[in-house]
Order: C-alpha cells, then structure tokens, then sequence
C-alpha cells in the first residue's frame, strides 16, 4: 500500500488540501472479477473542505472507463464511470445519523486518522458498478457476419 494514499481525513478536510491522479485499473484489487479487462487508467479527485455547519467533509470524483462483460452476449463493453461523492466525516460512530435521518445526497462516515483513499474510490466504484451489465442495444449475435442483429425468436411468440 503506497503511503501516497493514506491520508488523515480530518486534516485533510480541515486544511482544505486535495489530491488528484490517475490510478491503473490493475491496482483496483476488489474489482479485478467484475471486469473482462483490468487495462487502463482511473481519474480521480478528492478535495478537503469544512462545510456551512463546520463538519469535515472529502469530495471524491472518479471518471474513466471499465471493461466489463455483457451478460447478454458476453461480449465486452464499455462502463464509463462519472462519479462524485460527497462524504461527511464525524468522530464516531455514535454521531452516525439513524437509518430515517439520512440525507441521500451525501454519505457519513467515521474519520480516521490512515484512510487509505484507493480502498475508499475503489468502494465508490464498486457501488457504481451495475448488477448485471448489459449494452443499451440488442446485442449482436456473434455468428452474424455482417455486424447486424439477429431476430430474436421468443417462445410465447404467437408466430
């Protein structure tokens, strides 16, 4: 683990610091089974900031693209990831809103003095993947030649 990505997260926020890089898609361990191929690069930003009511606060962007496998025609296809988190930082975990007071838009957590912000744009990632990708389009039958898409012929068809 590259000391390059730990960080504390309260000073961190508290300094209004930020990062910014591109990290190989290989290095995304927890990942690696959800994708038909582990090659290129992320973009990601995170930037410290104190809100309006004085709470620290990481913003996390992540853009880029996965190859993940359809599972439709398991051909390969593109995922493109445009992200943005916002992640409000409390002491502990008694200071966790209840299940019903959640704001939507932004997600608590308990700082920490060593966050390693691989593992935390990688959860972003993870929680951003689809459950069953599949292209937009009727995929191509493979053994058509010509590119085009095979009629589909449906069982509870009347024809």
């Amino acid at each position: 683990m590259s000391n390059a990505f730990l960080i504390d997260s309260i000073s961190f926020a508290q300094k209004s610091e930020s990062l910014q890089g591109k990290i190989a898609v290989s290095s995304l361990q927890r990942v690696q089974g959800d994708l038909a191929s582990s090659e290129g690069e992320i973009e990601f930003r995170v930037q410290g900031r104190m809100d309006g009511r004085q709470r620290p606060n990481l913003t996390l962007s992540v853009s880029g693209q996965l190859i993940l496998a359809c599972q439709r025609c398991l051909a390969d296809m593109a995922h493109l990831l445009n992200l943005k988190s916002e992640l409000v930082l409390v002491a502990s975990e008694t200071q966790l809103p209840n299940l019903g007071d959640e704001d939507e838009d932004v997600d608590v957590v308990v700082a920490s003095y060593k966050v390693n912000l691989l593992e935390l744009l990688e959860d972003e990632i993870i929680l951003a993947l689809p459950l069953a990708p599949k292209h937009d389009y009727e995929c191509i039958n493979p053994e058509n030649a010509d590119g085009q898409s095979a009629p589909v012929h449906s069982p509870f068809s009347s024809g």
